[in-house]
């Protein structure tokens, strides 16, 4: 009896653990930043970051002193936080930016 218990207490506590969603596609609105800006020769990569269970999408242009451009998962522009003239981005993020740390490639021009 004691041996069912502890195997149904085992399996109760794992089926709680929820792996995160990570979403397997990039949202359409972020798809359609990438396809424009290729036919301008205006992205060069894209790059996926997870915050707090939420993910955002760095498009970095292709050329010359341009800002990269942070935005949510539904194409809110959060902030340049690299690039221009600088280097250094607008100086506008929220300081939570600074905490993304490595991101996901998912869309390089070829």
């Amino acid at each position: 009896m004691k041996n069912f218990l502890f195997i149904c207490l085992a399996f109760l506590s794992l089926s709680a653990c929820k792996p995160k969603d990570v979403p397997t596609s990039t949202p359409a609105c972020i798809e359609k930043i990438i396809k424009e800006g290729d036919k301008q020769d205006d992205v060069q990569l894209v790059t996926r970051y997870e915050y707090e269970g939420d993910f955002y999408y760095a498009v970095t242009p292709g050329c010359c002193d341009k800002f990269t451009i942070l935005y949510s998962s539904d194409c809110e522009e959060i902030c340049s936080p690299s690039g221009g003239f600088t280097g250094a981005g607008d100086g506008k993020c929220p300081d939570w930016v600074a905490d993304l740390g490595e991101g996901i490639i998912v869309w390089e021009k070829e």
